[in-house]
C-alpha cells in the first residue's frame, strides 16, 4: 500500500460516519491486503535462504581437482565420480590408487604425480 492508499484510507475512516459493520468490513480487508503482503515476504525471505544455503552448499564442494593428459586433446578434467575417489585416497594417505577408466584401468603415484596405464 502507497503512502496515498493510506492516507486515503485514513481519511475515510475519520471523516466518514461508519456504521460499525462497514467500519469492520474495511478493517478486514485491510488485514487481508496487509497478510497477503507478509505471506509474500515470507516466502521471499524463504527463497532467499535456499538461494544463499544453496551458494553455501557450492562453496563446500572439495575444489581440488585432478587432470589427465592426452595428445589428442590435451589436458582434460577427471569426470567427478573419479575426482571424489582420488581426493579420497588422498585424505586417506594412500600414496597411490587404481581408477577404471572406459575399460582401461590406471594407477595414479600420488608422490610421483604420475598416471599408468596397468590393463
Amino acid at each position: 500500500i502507497t503512502r496515498v492508499e493510506r492516507w486515503t484510507i485514513r481519511f475515510c475512516l475519520a471523516e466518514f460516519k461508519w456504521t460499525r459493520a462497514a467500519h469492520d468490513a474495511a478493517m478486514d480487508q485491510i488485514q487481508s491486503v496487509m497478510k497477503g503482503f507478509e505471506d509474500r515476504d515470507a516466502k521471499r525471505d524463504v527463497e532467499k535462504a535456499a538461494a544463499l544455503a544453496a551458494k553455501e552448499a557450492a562453496v563446500a564442494v572439495d575444489p581440488r581437482q585432478w587432470e589427465f593428459h592426452t595428445e589428442k586433446e590435451g589436458w582434460l578434467t577427471f569426470e567427478d565420480e573419479l575426482v571424489a575417489q582420488l581426493n579420497k585416497a588422498v585424505d586417506e594417505g594412500h600414496d597411490s590408487v587404481r581408477l577404471s577408466i572406459k575399460a582401461h584401468e590406471y594407477e595414479v603415484d600420488f608422490v610421483a604425480m604420475t598416471q599408468c596405464n596397468v590393463a
